[in-house]
């Protein structure tokens, strides 16, 4: 009976690995425990162990898989969808590219964090800086934008009607009573 080994989540925060060495060849025999590969992720190298005994039947995914060969390789004999998360070290590949060799949903969370790390500094050096002036430029720079309305992004108004819909009206005016924070529509 054979066991497909799936990458695991190595910690909390761990989204995607790249297996940068496999540890055993095909046809190597294995004991749970044993460890397989070393894992990178966006934070460590880690190990990648078995749980069962058994005999390593065939390695599908490749080592690094940095090229465009790999990931068709890969895409050729997984016989699921393919998710592919664009890293650093994955291949820079377009939309187009990546539908024709059969992937099915792309991903780049490292390049989201960066950009919103990016901005996150910008804008607070930029408020340590320039202070109000520079809250008062952002926020007109914002406001045509769909998070200018950032209540409203959120869905704010929608869980009010929610709210209102299944909470006891007293709950709901002792709620927002005394909130300086968001307000509903129409209440102040």
């Amino acid at each position: 009976m054979s066991i497909e080994i799936t990458m695991p989540r190595l910690s909390d925060t761990m989204e995607t690995g790249t297996i940068i060495k496999w540890n055993v060849a095909e046809g190597d025999a294995v004991s749970a425990g044993d460890i397989v590969a070393d894992i990178e992720t966006d934070k460590a190298t880690m190990e990648m162990q078995v749980y069962d005994d058994g005999r390593v039947a065939k390695i599908i995914v490749p080592e690094g898989q940095t090229s465009k060969d790999e990931l068709a390789e890969v895409c050729d004999k997984v016989d699921a969808p393919i998710h592919y998360n664009r890293t650093g070290v994955s291949p820079m590949l377009t939309l187009n590219e990546l539908r024709d060799l059969g992937v099915a949903m792309v991903s780049n969370a490292t390049g989201g964090l960066r950009i919103n790390a990016q901005s996150m500094w910008d804008y607070m050096h930029r408020f340590r800086d320039d202070d109000v002036a520079w809250q008062l430029e952002f926020l007109d720079s914002i406001k045509d934008h769909p998070v200018g309305d950032f209540h409203g992004f959120m869905g704010f108004d929608t869980l009010r009607d929610l709210e209102k819909a299944y909470l006891p009206a007293g709950e709901l005016v002792a709620k927002y009573d005394g909130s300086v924070g968001y307000q509903p529509p129409g209440k102040g």
